[in-house]
């Protein structure tokens, strides 16, 4: 009862315990403070994500600026600033530490350049060519991985080999060829492995340090002197050429791909002129054609032709 002399007013009374602490919540309630909570936590480590690929970003971003200052700094004869103390021009450090791309390039320069020149192949870091009189050419590429990082990097040998009739019907379909040849234009191309890689495994050396570069770099060098360099200068003569695609052995390409043979044995042959064996080539490299390729292999048999006939 309310206090003497104090009248009641109406509407005064309060559900027991209302305003009061330990007060239950609704279902629907603590479920929209479930669902409120659990949206805030994905903000924030999305958030953080975001931040750590940006840091990521900008680590890559650093190396590649200290990599063209070194470059730069190496063309000009002037001191590497990318690095401390009295290293080396061209070696671009991290923190404390040469990056996997710098002691690569120049364990390649110490131990693979002076045995690519060697073999007669001309070229610089990571890229060596060698051309004979006709205007075939040879190419030996390593090529690093597109997800290497400061850190570590993995690298391959590309070989491969670009006759001048081939490099014609690419420029007659492309318009026009880079000023370098490049190993992605070759005819016959293959790759070089580590020692002991499996047969048919597609092995990478893997760099991440200034003594795994030269290791890897000094494999390299076996590696070309026993299955690169001979082949290559075997295969820039057209008749060895031939008869590696008659055989069935474009590099990575073997005998499964029948039309790529034929189109290979005949853009060789067509500066022979006309010939019943190039009809034969052309025939199957068009009637066994994919239906997507359909097109191609009609302008392909026709610019041929064209060839052969100027050459008859």
């Amino acid at each position: 009862m309310p206090p003497p002399g104090r009248p009641t007013r109406a509407g005064s009374h309060r559900p027991v315990g209302a305003g009061r602490p330990g007060t239950l919540t609704s279902p629907a309630v603590a479920a929209r403070i479930r669902q409120l909570a659990a949206q805030a936590e994905h903000r924030r480590a999305v958030a953080e994500f975001r931040a750590h690929r940006a840091t990521d970003q900008q680590a890559r971003l650093d190396a590649l600026l200290l990599e063209v200052i070194a470059a730069l700094a190496s063309l000009l004869g002037a001191p590497d600033l990318s690095r401390p103390g009295t290293a080396q021009p061209g070696c671009v450090w991290q923190g404390d530490r040469m990056t996997a791309q710098a002691a690569l390039r120049t364990a390649l320069r110490d131990l693979v350049g002076p045995a690519a020149r060697a073999a007669g192949f001309k070229g610089s870091v990571a890229t060596w060519r060698s051309a004979n009189s006709h205007g075939d050419w040879a190419v030996v590429n390593v090529q690093s991985s597109s997800w290497s990082t400061a850190e570590s990097l993995r690298c391959v040998i590309n070989l491969a080999v670009a006759p001048a009739p081939w490099l014609d019907w690419v420029r007659e379909q492309r318009g026009s060829l880079p000023k370098s040849i490049n190993e992605s234009l070759g005819l016959y191309r293959d790759r070089l492995h580590p020692a002991g890689t499996p047969a048919g495994a597609d092995g990478w050396w893997q760099v991440s340090s200034d003594s795994d570069a030269r290791a890897a770099a000094a494999d390299m060098v076996t590696q070309l002197a026993d299955h690169g360099w001979p082949a290559l200068t075997r295969l820039l003569n057209r008749h060895a050429l031939l008869d590696s695609i008659r055989s069935g052995d474009l590099g990575h390409m073997k005998g499964e791909h029948e039309v790529f043979c034929a189109r290979a044995e005949a853009v060789l042959i067509a500066d022979d002129g006309p010939s019943a064996r190039l009809e034969e080539l052309l025939d199957r490299a068009t009637t066994k054609a994919i239906p997507a390729q359909q097109a191609n292999a009609v302008k392909f048999a026709a610019w041929v032709r064209a060839r052969a006939a100027r050459s008859g």
